[in-house]
């Protein structure tokens, strides 16, 4: 509306401009051999103007002709790409919602359809191919998934797009069929760059989880931890496993022990679940006062169960021990745990009657078969036989 309103100011402009020097008089005469034509000025201005339009009008239509099978030729391009666009849209969102057949159709179509884009054509291919990889594997074809891995390599291979990708999935097959050390091969390349893949260390960490490569896994996990790159939960869990497994494969040796729990950092020594087991290791071996350094710079933080459970049977001081636990637990709640621990303590000082009162409010909390058998000691030891029998009747019903 502006372009036509724009054309019509200059004309009226035009117009007024050609009345304005028609006023003036003049005349306009054309010969052409033996012939003349004469007419106002106006009239010629007119006819000029109009002979550079229709002029212009013409150069233009025959432009337009002229480019017809290239303007064609663009449209069928144009269409083309909105076809290839839709497919690889179509082909991403049934990978998306785990339509894994389709996605194995929709990639034997591409080759045809990209076969003519030299650039961009091998970046697609080889995520087309990558998506059919994956969707091969979930379906448990692993010939056409192997197939299309070998895929993944055509072209040149100085210039493919995203190097990285074939090792990745090998790797990640290798995993979901319990090949860890081949996991580990596949990765070896993507790891030796300065600049460490996220993904590809956390599939190194299951790799060696599988491997049974516990001092890798707990080194893997505290690198990942210190890019955030793992949930804090999932982090403890894994160093627990870790850790655990490091403690069985030190076995009855103390100097092996005591090495595996020096690799224990300072907050991982606070870690409830950490500490607990480091100090059931300890008190396998007799190590007492070692154990209660370890567990009692956790309490300090919280009463945690798993800490209370290991406390309760590390008898290096029990008075004393007793008696730091009545002050840490001042303003909190009487778990079960706590009266457990607090009546394990006086059992080992020999106060059998403060011990029962702990042990029967840890039953009423939580029944367990080994309150049970702790209250049946109890009373055994101050002479009540009857009432002994009756918790260990008690505890053998629980065996049922």
């Amino acid at each position: 509306m502006t372009g036509l309103l724009t054309w019509l100011i200059l004309l009226a402009v035009f117009t007024a401009l050609v009345l304005g020097l028609q006023s003036q008089g003049g005349a306009v005469s054309v010969w052409w051999s033996d012939w003349r034509v004469d007419f106002a000025l106006s009239t010629g201005l007119f006819l000029l103007a109009a002979i550079l339009v229709f002029t212009t009008w013409l150069n233009r239509s025959w432009r337009w002709l002229f480019d017809l099978p290239l303007r064609w030729k663009a449209h069928r391009a144009k269409q083309q790409d909105l076809q290839r666009v839709r497919a690889l849209s179509d082909l991403g969102l049934d990978f998306a919602e785990g339509r894994y057949a389709r996605v194995l159709k929709g990639a034997e179509q591409f080759d045809r359809q990209f076969e003519d884009m030299p650039g961009p054509r091998q970046a697609v291919m080889r995520w087309v191919f990558a998506m059919a990889a994956r969707a091969a594997h979930a379906l448990s074809e692993r010939p056409v998934r192997d197939l299309y891995l070998k895929r993944l390599d055509e072209g040149n291979p100085r210039d493919l797009p995203h190097p990285q990708l074939k090792p990745l999935l090998e790797a990640e097959f290798a995993l979901d069929e319990q090949r860890g050390q081949e996991a580990l091969a596949a990765l070896a390349p993507v790891m030796q760059s300065d600049r460490k893949h996220i993904y590809a260390m956390r599939l190194v960490l299951r790799a060696h989880e599988q491997a049974g490569q516990w001092m890798e896994v707990l080194r893997v996990t505290r690198l990942l931890d210190n890019r955030k790159a793992l949930h804090p939960a999932v982090v403890r869990k894994t160093k627990a496993r870790a850790f655990s497994a490091l403690l069985k494969q030190a076995g009855q040796q103390v100097k092996a022990t005591q090495g595996v729990i020096d690799l224990l950092s300072r907050d991982e020594r606070h870690d409830p679940e950490l500490a607990a087991l480091a100090s059931k290791a300890l008190l396998a071996f007799g190590l007492q006062d070692k154990a209660r350094s370890l567990l009692e710079s956790g309490l300090r933080q919280g009463l945690d169960d798993r800490l209370l459970e290991a406390y309760a049977e590390c008898h290096d001081a029990p008075a004393e021990q007793y008696a730091n636990l009545e002050k840490w637990a001042v303003g909190l709640p009487r778990t079960a745990t706590l009266h457990w621990a607090l009546g394990r303590l006086s059992q080992a000082q020999g106060l059998w009657g403060k011990a029962h009162v702990h042990l029967e409010q840890a039953l009423n909390l939580r029944p367990s078969l080994k309150v049970c058998l702790a209250l049946g000691e109890t009373a055994h030891e101050m002479g009540d036989h009857e009432k002994a029998l009756a918790y260990w009747r008690r505890a053998s019903e629980m065996l049922r």
